[in-house]
């Protein structure tokens, strides 16, 4: 994988947040809380690396593959539905005499 451009920019007049952006194959681009998908991977900016200089040398690429998420999700559906069936489905509590 190559890494073309990495910028990195600060926020005006010293407020909002940093930029951090890492251009892939010239076309696509990576930043912290938006990952690339290629293919079944996802490809997240873990981090960066300076110069001594203070420049940025590096993207620290972090690669995530995961061919089970569609049970993950299908699992937390039926817990969820479990729940709501049982507040629906109670018993009722006789009534203290």
């Amino acid at each position: 994988m190559i890494c073309f451009l990495f910028i990195r920019k600060y926020p005006k007049n010293g407020t909002g947040s940093f930029i951090f952006l890492s251009e892939i194959w010239g076309t696509d681009q990576i930043s912290m809380n938006e990952p690339l998908k290629y293919k079944s991977f996802y490809l997240y900016q873990a981090s960066f690396e300076d110069s001594p200089t203070g420049q940025a040398r590096a993207s620290i690429l972090s690669v995530n593959h995961d061919p089970g998420r569609i049970w993950k999700y299908s699992g937390s559906l039926i817990m969820c539905l479990g729940v709501v069936l049982l507040f629906y489905f109670r018993k009722k509590r006789p009534a203290p005499q």
